[in-house]
């Protein structure tokens, strides 16, 4: 991860710094200055995020003098972009916030601002991401809430697909100010649906380095361009579990615990360093630009094996002193097996309008899986035959069997297994349906 500092200096004057992440010859890490053509102004607030999802990161910033958004070109440089219909600017807010989120769910991301104006009117903006029209943008919408000194921060609070807004500040007048937080519900009726799961589970490992590749397929999403997606990853020395990254998420549902891209970021890899021998096991998912995430994938397992060699180093005196490394080798990339029948809670839960439940077979053998309401009746069947040992994904639209839209409601989904080898599991789950 690289550095972004923006702020006023001690001599008075604003400044954007960029710092390069960059790992030296001896294995250590430093930051080097990078050098761009964004100008030295005061900001309160700077952000990255990619806008115009070509797969780099955007720089869009919120300050006294200049508020604005610089799109990162192919020669690693930053090109000012403007506004339609807003006099080719945004809204310059001092003591503020700037924030991205793809709140009207058309699959690219919109640009949030609040703060005062140099005339200490307080404002709240939102600019939509208009993909269709030349610079980007089109004019702001001012809010409900204007407030300086503010924080905002969006996210699904309902489990409904679209991002709600979080926002705290001080309200009212520089004259009369007083501090208020407020919670704004999104009450888009565009459906949002989960991304799916990334696929092909492999790892490259180079002789001689200390490093290891884990690297997947990218997968789609029906709303978010797939240069707009991130992926989330998560490494355990124990199947299913997390002591060397933790996703973030809720594992057997693929949830988000924040709302926040995946760890991996746009990339369709993720490299490890300096890892212990041992068995490590992983998986990842998909996260589109709404924070909804996918099922994780099918898990798979490395092995770092360390085999001690001698190395020759010369102390003080000129003596050979024998001490011992680890030459770290691994092996193929193998998928785990659920040991055991397993039925997830479903997600999102709240749902509109799909739902999706993760399901595990020890062995291979006949699932019936149905939907109830609350009085006994079959509304809609999800499975009924035969399904292999290993990971599977049900998913459930709303609908009945007739192809209807049911009402809201709780409904429970019954899932019973039948092994080949004779064992029998059932499991229930309840549902929320919220319209």
């Amino acid at each position: 991860m690289d550095l972004l500092l923006a702020g006023t200096q001690s001599d008075g004057q604003g400044a954007i710094k960029i710092y390069r992440n960059k790992q030296n010859a001896n294995g250590s890490r430093s930051f080097e200055a990078v050098s761009t053509n964004i100008p030295a102004i005061k900001t309160t607030s700077c952000v990255w995020s990619d806008y115009d999802s070509d797969g780099d990161l955007d720089l869009a910033f919120t300050g006294f003098d200049y508020s604005n958004i610089y799109e990162r070109t192919n020669n690693n440089s930053y090109e000012l972009i403007g506004v339609i219909g807003a006099g080719n600017t945004f809204v310059p807010l001092d003591d503020g916030v700037a924030a991205w989120a793809n709140y009207d769910i058309d699959g690219d991301l919109d640009f949030f601002l609040a703060g005062q104006d140099q005339y200490s009117m307080f404002w709240t903006k939102i600019y939509r991401n208009e993909t269709s029209s030349p610079g980007g943008f089109s004019g702001g919408m001012s809010y409900k809430f204007p407030a300086r000194y503010s924080s905002a921060t969006w996210g699904d609070y309902d489990n409904d697909g679209d991002l709600d807004l979080l926002l705290t500040g001080e309200v009212g007048s520089s004259s009369s100010p007083g501090n208020a937080t407020k919670l704004y519900r999104n009450n888009s009726t565009v459906a949002n649906t989960i991304p799916n799961t990334p696929t092909n589970l492999s790892h490259e490992y180079t002789s001689g380095s200390d490093q290891i590749s884990l690297q997947w397929n990218k997968s789609t999403d029906n709303q978010t361009p797939l240069a707009g997606m991130t992926f989330n990853l998560m490494v355990g020395t124990t199947p299913g579990g997390t002591e060397i990254i933790s996703p973030m998420s809720v594992i057997g549902m693929g949830m988000r615990t924040i709302p926040a891209p995946g760890n991996a970021g746009p990339n369709d890899y993720y490299t490890l360093q300096k890892l212990s021998p041992g068995s490590y096991y992983w998986q990842v998912q998909a996260v589109d630009n709404t924070f909804k995430s996918s099922a994780f994938s099918n898990p798979a397992f490395f092995i770092i094996d360390g085999t001690p060699k001698a190395n020759a180093l010369s102390d003080e005196d000129g003596d050979e002193n024998e001490i011992a490394e680890t030459d770290s080798t691994s092996r193929e990339t193998t998928q785990v097996l659920p040991v055991r029948f397993t039925l997830f809670p479903n997600y999102p839960n709240p749902f509109n309008p799909s739902t999706r439940i993760n399901l595990e077979l020890p062995e291979s053998g006949h699932v019936r899986a149905i939907v109830y309401d609350l009085q006994g009746k079959e509304v809609f069947r999800l499975r009924e035959g035969e399904m292999n040992l290993g990971y599977h994904v049900l998913d459930w639209d709303g609908r009945s069997t007739a192809g209807t839209a049911v009402g809201s409601g709780t409904y429970i989904v019954k899932v019973s297994f039948e092994g080949v080898n004779g064992l029998r599991e059932e499991g229930r789950q309840q549902v929320l349906l919220v319209k």
